[in-house]
Formats: C-alpha cells, structure tokens, sequence
C-alpha cells in the first residue's frame, strides 16, 4: 500500500522541481499509481492525462485503462466511453484489456446497447475480445432481458470457454492426463 502513494510522492517532487522534468512515461506511471492509491485517484490522474496532453504526448493505453478501472469501480460507466472516444481522438489505440474495462462498465449499468457497439467497434478494428468481455456484454444485454440479442454473444463465448479449456488441457502434461472412458491416468495408474 505505501508503494503507490511512494511513488506519487516522489512523482510530485519531480513535477515540483526546476531540475527535473517528468515524461511521459513518468506520467504514465503516476496515473497507474494513483489507481492503486485510491485516495483521490481519478481527479489525480484525470489531471496528469491533461498534463501529458499539453505537452504534446500521446498517453499510452495503459494510462487510459487505469483511469477506465478507477471509473468503472464507481460505477461510472458513461465517464469510461468518455475516455475511450478521448483515447481514439489522442491516437492511443485501444486493446483488448480497454474494451474488457469498457465492457465490465457497461454490464455494471445495464448499458446493453453500449456493450454491443464495443463489441462490433473492437471487432471492426481486429481486437480480439476475451472470454470476460462477451460474458460482460452477454450480461449487460440480459440485466435488462434482451436475452435474443445476448444469443450470438453467448454463442461466441461458450466458443472461446471451449477453446480455453482445450488449451489447458493440452498444457496439461501427457502423464498427468486423464482417460476418462478408463479412469487411469496416461502412464497407466488410476486416479
């Protein structure tokens, strides 16, 4: 806990000194920290993204992501799709682990027509979507019963839910699988 308000401190010392000057980078850093902080983390970092802005840095998406988080966990969803459509205007690009807070945001207001335009818009632009994030717009669309629109979704997640359990399996190392027909393991001991 003392690590992040450590760092904004020493972040502030930087801002406030005539030797030093603070970069992006730096900034970037500032705002994940005071996503960690909590103690008047948004309107913190809210301002060090206007910060960077001014001098002429694009902020990275990591820095739009924690500001999302910070949004998203007060159940500000509407402030999240406004840091998204800033993030696109800045020229950062938007990844998967943006549209999975965006998405999260939306399922926590019951924002299903919102959650479906994330859907397509990161889809359009090839970011592929994770498990959580269809399960988040499945979610958002079902608060409010749109269960015949939450159908493709479901139908895409239970998809990737089986792709994933196919590739644990497959980490699984060949002796400590299971043949289930048998109940022995593949080194021929039972289980």
């Amino acid at each position: 806990e003392r690590r992040p308000r450590r760092a904004l401190q020493l972040f502030t010392s930087m801002r406030s000194s005539p030797d030093i000057d603070p970069d992006a980078d730096a900034y970037s850093a500032a705002i994940r920290a005071a996503e960690l902080d909590r103690k008047d983390a948004s309107g913190f970092a809210a301002k060090m993204l206007r910060e960077m802005r001014l001098n002429g840095w694009r902020p990275p998406s990591e820095a739009y992501d924690a500001m999302m988080r910070m949004h998203s966990d007060n159940s500000r969803w509407e402030d999240v799709l406004v840091l998204l459509k800033d993030m696109h205007r800045a020229g950062s690009q938007p990844g998967s682990p943006t549209y999975a807070v965006a998405l999260e945001a939306c399922a926590q207001g019951s924002q299903w027509e919102q959650a479906l335009h994330l859907v397509y818009e990161a889809r359009s632009v090839d970011v592929p979507l994770d498990l959580a994030s269809y399960k988040a717009a499945v979610d958002a669309c079902e608060a409010l019963g749109r269960t015949e629109i939450s159908r493709p979704l479901k139908r895409i997640a239970m998809r990737l839910e089986v792709e994933q359990d196919s590739a644990s399996a497959l980490s699984v190392p060949l002796s400590m699988r299971v043949d289930r027909r048998s109940g022995s393991d593949a080194a021929g001991g039972l289980s």
